[in-house]
């Protein structure tokens, strides 16, 4: 895990097996368990592979569209591609958040911690979705959010203590 002074509220997976984690993330979270729960994400994203298969399907595509129009296959053929690789995305982000609630619970962490996330991304989104839902990376923040709040109640304990989320906090002010 790699934490980069970026001050986007972002956070990743890459082949590898890194996970990169932005200070405006740790930032503007509420609590370790908000940055618990994205970690526990990334992590899903990781067990999957999904950055390793992402760059392999992109290729193919790719690949697959110019052979289909033999090598010109233009600005038409790569909106194909990137649309396509949308629903394969938005597959992943639901993978990727079942592996986190897992890794949540297995871990003894709140789901909480991403709920109250989701419903803050949601609330600066606006969840706008309608007819552009088609170009949405990730699936929409109240089904998400709904998902994570489906999950009977177990016996869970802060991911840090309020000295070490503290202490995290004042590593990544700017």
């Amino acid at each position: 895990v790699v934490v980069v002074d970026w001050g986007l509220v972002n956070a990743f997976a890459t082949a590898g097996e890194q996970i990169v984690l932005t200070r405006g993330l740790i930032g503007k979270a509420d609590g370790p368990d908000e940055v618990a729960g994205v970690l526990a994400h990334e992590m899903g994203h990781g067990l999957e592979l999904h950055p390793e298969t992402s760059l392999v399907r992109a290729l193919g595509l790719s690949a697959a569209i110019e052979l289909m129009a033999g090598g010109n296959a233009g600005t038409l053929g790569n909106l194909g591609a990137l649309l396509a690789q949308f629903s394969y995305t938005r597959a992943a982000e639901r993978e990727a958040d079942d592996h986190a609630l897992r890794i949540l619970e297995g871990a003894a962490i709140s789901p909480q911690g991403i709920i109250d996330f989701f419903a803050r991304v949601e609330k600066m989104d606006g969840s706008a979705g309608g007819s552009f839902d088609m170009l949405r990376t990730h699936p929409q923040i109240a089904e998400r959010k709904q998902k994570a709040e489906a999950v009977p109640p177990y016996r869970a304990t802060p991911a840090l203590t309020q000295t070490e989320w503290q202490a995290l906090r004042s590593m990544c002010d700017s």
